[in-house]
């Protein structure tokens, strides 16, 4: 019975792979080391699930098919896992990341890489601080 049950999801296995294999519509991710791409990241909302697209970051390291390292740009420069469904390609891999990218893309993340707090006050009761960009 045992042996039955293992031929008959192999067989269901190997149809499901057969049909994939042969949609046109089903393509599989082209990243390669170097390359910028958008990471999504979920949002939840009490009634659905929404993503909002983040970066650039690097792909780092391909790990499967599916699976990619990616590494930020900006401090802490933290590298994360995804599935190739959650990136969207941004540029070709070969761009010299410079001062401007990388302010773009802090920016692009709503926030900027904050260097030295070099000073704080109260003021009218107000914290007041002083940034080094």
């Amino acid at each position: 019975m045992h042996k039955q049950v293992t031929e008959t999801a192999a067989g269901k296995r190997n149809k499901t792979r057969i049909h994939r294999k042969g949609n046109r519509t089903v393509k599989l991710a082209n990243f390669r080391l170097g390359d910028f791409v958008l990471v999504a990241r979920a949002l939840q909302y009490p009634a659905k699930l929404t993503l909002r697209w983040k970066g650039s970051y690097r792909v780092v390291k391909v790990v499967s098919d599916h699976l990619m390292e990616v590494q930020q740009l900006v401090p802490p420069d933290a590298i994360s896992l995804h599935h190739a469904s959650r990136l969207r390609m941004h540029c070709e891999g070969g761009l010299e990341v410079d001062e401007d990218l990388k302010a773009q893309i802090a920016f692009g993340d709503e926030g900027f890489y904050v260097e030295a707090i070099q000073d704080l006050r109260m003021h009218d009761t107000v914290w007041q601080l002083k940034i080094k960009w």
